[in-house]
């Protein structure tokens, strides 16, 4: 069936040994066990134990009989399809020819990757994972606007010579899975109008026996918001099926899931030498995010790695920079980071999207870490969330941010401190001013101290420390803001220091367990409006 020499070339390239190639020649002509022990004169586990090593050097999952005919499935394969060197950037590896040479492709509605900027690393490593290493399933893993589609449709455009079918879809829409599948089998079907049924069996026995690279983009969208990260929303938990079937299921195809929630089952079956692996993207280096610059006509070279940084190299924000520089400060990045602030129209829309997809738990760790405003380790988060939250709860909340590329881990002395990007901080800060600023303008309609709830559960002050203002940075900042947005409605300071007083004197019949952090938050807050009156310099 398998010539030797090409089934010996195979397992070269794949690290069997000479005793392992032994085994899997007999196994691979049709011997058992122990017709194969007698004949090498070694024991059944012996034969066992090299056949295990083989399956493991060639990622076959699956257990007993099956490993050997998924094992058989792909040699057959490999052998059947003449091999050709690939492009220039990759050419040690080598890639199947397929039976056509122009693959049948459906990107007719995915975006245009035509303005791709730097990703030179991350497209070698991808293709290696997809054509050398025959990954079945992977995960294009980031936040919003790092750049997953137009990276996964420029690699599907660069690798589409491997396959016979590449397609691009996007859940955007969250269709129902059937609807997905009667859409996918629609155009797999066309050319040979097999009689496969729009199943997840159909499809899968359709990428057993076709080459294809299939693009699932934007699953997220299928996804619960308002819980963890990676829970499928309840109309949606058959996709959950789909895709493990998809992992678990040896194949010859590729599926790409691009997502900025890693679903809760991939770590299961992911691995660096399985074939189901994740693709965490990040930013952007500097000299990649240069090209964006100059796509835009900005040739000032000062100031853009700065600009690089403060938006973590993320491409879709700083395209969105780029435009905004050009439009009103004719170009020059200088004058943009001197003026300024890291959110605006664009990119405050993008972050929004991804805060009110979190659950309770973890903005509860989002505001702590605003207000904080550096990193905290655990046992600081601990103690330092108002809201009484279980250890556990905190991990797993921890771990969700980390699956929505929203946190960032520093370690320092053999600790981890957690922390959020300078853009995300922003956000978040102004997420707090915002309701802070709502809940005092209702209790000043109202004369109700009762409409407190955001600024009754959390402090902004640390009593446990001397000077509250060096600690808690993000929580002066907040105060600012809010003092800001109340004299920009009353016009006079003023003012606004006596509807402080006003209802700071509302609260004292109020016994602690109802009013919590709002006296000394409203003092706190006074204390700066006052400051900012007498510009005296009031510790804060």
């Amino acid at each position: 069936m398998i010539p030797q020499n090409f089934l010996k070339d195979l397992a070269i390239q794949h690290g069997v040994s000479d005793s392992e190639l032994e085994a899997l020649s007999r196994a691979v002509a049709g011997q058992e066990t122990k017709a194969i022990a007698t004949e090498l004169k070694i024991s059944p586990d012996a034969v066992r134990q090299r056949l295990s090593q083989v399956y493991h050097k060639f990622n076959v999952p699956g257990s007993g009989p099956v490993k050997l005919k998924n094992l058989l499935q792909l040699l057959v394969f490999r052998y059947q399809q003449p091999t050709r060197s690939v492009s220039d950037t990759t050419s040690h590896l080598v890639k199947p020819d397929t039976a056509s040479l122009s693959p049948r492709l459906d990107m007719d509605t995915a975006p245009d990757a035509s303005m791709f900027f730097g990703r030179i690393e991350e497209r070698k490593k991808l293709e290696e994972w997809i054509i050398h290493d025959r990954c079945r399933f992977l995960l294009l893993q980031g936040m919003s606007g790092i750049g997953k589609t137009a990276l996964a449709v420029k690699l599907a455009y660069e690798i589409k010579d491997n396959f016979d079918v590449v397609m691009w879809r996007t859940l955007r829409n969250a269709p129902p899975l059937k609807e997905l599948l009667a859409d996918l089998m629609d155009f797999l079907s066309q050319p040979e109008e097999t009689n496969l049924p729009a199943t997840v069996d159909g499809l899968i026995e359709y990428l057993c026996h076709h080459r294809c690279f299939v693009i699932l983009d934007n699953v997220e969208s299928i996804m619960e918001s308002g819980q963890l990260a990676g829970r499928y929303r309840k109309e949606h938990e058959d996709y959950g099926y789909l895709f493990t079937k998809l992992g678990e299921v040896p194949h010859i195809s590729c599926i790409l899931i691009a997502s900025r929630e890693k679903p809760s089952w991939i770590d299961s079956l992911s691995g660096d030498k399985q074939p189901v692996r994740t693709f965490p993207l990040t930013h952007l280096h500097p000299e990649e995010a240069w090209e964006i610059f100059k796509a835009k006509d900005l040739s000032e070279a000062d100031g853009w790695e700065t600009l690089v940084q403060r938006y973590r190299g993320n491409p879709l924000q700083l395209k969105i920079v780029a435009s905004m520089i050009q439009e009103v400060f004719d170009g020059k990045i200088s004058a943009f980071l001197k003026y300024s602030p890291l959110l605006f129209g664009e990119i405050s829309e993008l972050l929004n999207e991804q805060f009110e997809r979190l659950s309770p738990d973890e903005k509860e760790v989002m505001y702590l870490l605003a207000i904080q405003h550096k990193p905290v380790s655990f046992p600081q988060l601990e103690e330092g969330i108002s809201i009484p939250i279980s250890s556990t709860k905190i991990l797993l909340a921890l771990q969700s941010l980390g699956r929505r590329s929203l946190l960032e881990k520093i370690s320092q002395e053999g600790e981890i401190f957690f922390t959020l990007h300078p853009e995300i901080m922003e956000y978040v800060r102004d997420k707090i001013s915002e309701n802070i600023f709502q809940e005092i303008d209702s209790v000043i309609i109202h004369q109700n101290p009762d409409s407190f709830n955001f600024f009754m559960e959390h402090s902004l002050i640390d009593a446990n420390h001397e000077n509250p203002g060096d600690n808690l940075l993000g929580a002066k900042l907040i105060m600012e803001d809010v003092r800001t947005r109340l004299i920009e409605k009353f016009r006079q300071k003023s003012l606004v220091a006596e509807q402080l007083k006003h209802i700071i004197s509302l609260l004292p019949d109020k016994p602690a367990s109802t009013v919590g952090y709002t006296r000394e938050n409203a003092q706190t807050l006074l204390a700066v409006v006052e400051q900012d009156i007498s510009r005296v310099d009031v510790s804060f």
